[in-house]
């Protein structure tokens, strides 16, 4: 008799590497397009850099709450013009970091119309898509802990790689924009790590987002919205879970009166958690508002404040893996504008961990953030 052998095909491990063979053409067709980029004259180009120097001090020092003394960083932006076509990209190097943020191509495809293609902040977060890494362009020295980014302990994807849509019109004296976009989401292991063009390992699965804004009056920054977003989030190297599927509703609102400004956004989102054959759902809100007033005929010193929260933040499984998440916070500081282009921050929290049951953990910190164009 003949000798049979049996050869058995894992679907899944073939899926996974035809998909990371894909990400890895993708990143390196991306590369020699720059390259091709590089070579074309401009009509437009902008390279800003945003160095800042950070200090923070807290109450409680430990071996899971170390003492941030002084965290140095810089932001480098770059975007250029050509014809119908763009190019924009972000590098953030710090003490604790370095990163590609963003990296992408669009095209004007229609009048309104921009199609991006590469790596974007996510839309269902106002918040960063206003002010971005660079610590210049927003008022506080901190963002609010559920728009924090992913290597910060935030839980909600700030990365998508893929297509990016952004549309404006205009209705009488109004403007209309919406937002949408998908592709890769992150992955966690230990935080969100979302696709890294550089060292495409370990890449996420599907991710979109779609955000609806609304201007009372076209080129005021005044303006509400709301944002649809969903996720699928495989978890590594953590027992009893394997994947967290993550649908998301947020408004925002953001109001610029004189020297009063106001932004705040609300979130419901629900993770669905499965894992070892069983499938939990939680869901849970989170707001938070920072209003912002500039003092004196200058207006070059500016007190702000934000309130934040999270109620029952600990019942949910999905956020409990991000020990730094602040269920609660409420942080009070001062702007100081030394200059157009330089700021120094001060900032004074008390903050409410997920991690640090019944107790709070009080924290001041100061920044030097300037903007640097070249």
């Amino acid at each position: 008799m003949g000798t049979y052998y049996i050869i058995v095909v894992n679907p899944r491990k073939e899926i996974v590497l035809i998909r990371d063979i894909i990400v890895s053409l993708a990143s390196f067709c991306t590369l020699i397009v720059l390259l091709v980029i590089c070579t074309l004259p401009v009509e437009a180009a902008d390279l800003l850099l945003f160095p800042s120097v950070t200090s923070t001090r807290q109450s409680i020092t430990d071996a899971e709450l170390p003492d941030k003394k002084f965290v140095p960083a810089i932001d480098i932006f770059y975007s250029t013009e050509f014809s119908q076509t763009f190019f924009l990209a972000e590098y953030l190097a710090s003490s604790n970091e370095n990163e590609l943020e963003r990296f992408q191509f669009g095209w004007h495809i229609l009048p309104g119309k921009t199609l991006w293609v590469g790596r974007f902040h996510n839309a269902i977060s106002f918040w960063n898509t206003q002010n971005h890494h660079g610590d210049f362009l927003q008022s506080s020295l901190t963002r609010p802990s559920i728009g924090n980014y992913e290597d910060e302990y935030g839980p909600l994807p700030s990365h998508i790689s893929g297509f990016l849509l952004e549309s404006t019109r205009t209705a009488g004296d109004a403007e209309i924009n919406y937002t949408a976009g998908i592709g890769i989401g992150p992955t966690y292991n230990s935080t969100l790590h979302p696709l890294d063009l550089l060292n495409p390992q370990h890449p996420g699965k599907l991710a979109a987002s779609f955000r609806l804004g609304y201007h009372l009056e076209v080129g005021n920054p005044d303006q509400f919205g709301a944002a649809l977003g969903y996720a699928r989030i495989p978890v590594i190297n953590v027992m009893q879970i394997n994947e967290v599927r993550q649908s998301i509703l947020s408004t925002f609102l953001n109001i610029e009166k004189n020297k009063f400004h106001l932004i705040g956004e609300l979130f419901v989102f629900q993770n669905r958690v499965s894992g070892l054959g069983s499938t939990t759902n939680f869901t849970t809100l989170s707001a938070y508002f920072q209003p912002e007033y500039k003092l004196g005929e200058s207006g070059r010193t500016t007190l702000f404040g934000r309130l934040e929260g999270t109620p029952n933040a600990e019942k949910d499984q999905y956020l409990f893996l991000f020990p730094e998440f602040s269920r609660s916070q409420a942080v009070l500081g001062l702007r100081f504008d030394l200059t157009p282009s330089q700021a120094l921050k001060i900032e004074a929290g008390r903050s409410h961990r997920l991690d640090i049951n019944e107790k709070n953990i009080n924290i001041i910190s100061a920044q030097w953030s300037m903007i640097l164009p070249l």
